[in-house]
């Protein structure tokens, strides 16, 4: 059997077997501590307690093998808050970075619960890009919590762009709630972005986002940069 057919047949297996059936496939002196074949990323994955349970107790690592998400950001990101316990407790780290660069808390933002993200959060884990991500995904609750517990609403990404602007970009109803809830917070209304001028106002109404006239009035309010002169402004309801 190819290596790809056996972790295709893996996966598959992995979805609904027990520990014995997995045992028997994929051998009962299988080393857990190298892990060839990421059985404990899959077992995080999948949800499956027991295996997980196995995998750790044979000298598996709780931070996974780096082949899919960590371990603890797939548990998180499926709001499993009893494997989440377990892999803090066997010393998974909190703030690791998968390959797409996310952490477990970044999971629990976009996929998971507020839950999953307090008990991250208990833990010391990072806030950085939290914020970021529950915009992106307009989960307002996500949005409250993360402000109640002081993640940076400024933070600028990648793009140049804050969460108020990405808010502002997204519009109606949710993007507009959400853009009030940060600058009640005290998100920087008057953050321009360097290279093109973009602002929270122009993302809102120049044909990008469909904002309430609630939050250009709020933005207005607290020193938003206006639009440059002939700059159309749709949208406004």
């Amino acid at each position: 059997m190819s290596e790809l057919s056996f972790r295709s047949d893996l996966s598959n297996l992995m979805r609904d077997c027990d520990l014995q059936q997995l045992l028997d496939f994929i051998g009962h002196d299988y080393d857990f501590e190298a892990d060839p074949h990421s059985v404990l990323d899959k077992a995080a994955y999948y949800g499956r307690e027991e295996i997980l349970l196995h995998a750790l107790d044979h000298g598996g690592n709780p931070n996974g093998t780096g082949e899919l998400s960590t371990p603890l950001a797939s548990v998180c990101g499926r709001g499993d808050l009893k494997l989440a316990k377990l892999l803090l407790k066997r010393g998974a780290e909190v703030d690791l970075k998968d390959k797409f660069g996310r952490t477990a808390m970044i999971s629990a933002v976009y996929n998971g619960t507020i839950a999953a993200a307090k008990l991250l959060a208990d833990a010391g884990a990072s806030l950085d890009g939290a914020m970021e991500a529950a915009v992106d995904k307009l989960r307002i609750a996500f949005v409250k919590f993360l402000i109640e517990v002081g993640a940076p609403i400024d933070q600028v990404d990648r793009y140049g762009l804050t969460p108020l602007l990405h808010a502002c970009s997204a519009g109606k109803k949710k993007g507009s709630e959400i853009a009030m809830l940060l600058l009640q917070a005290g998100a920087d209304a008057t953050y321009v972005r360097e290279e093109d001028g973009m602002s929270a106002i122009k993302l809102g109404y120049s044909g990008y986002g469909e904002c309430s006239a609630q939050v250009f009035a709020e933005l207005r309010a607290r020193g938003a940069p206006e639009p440059e002169w002939g700059s159309q402004i749709v949208q406004l309801r």
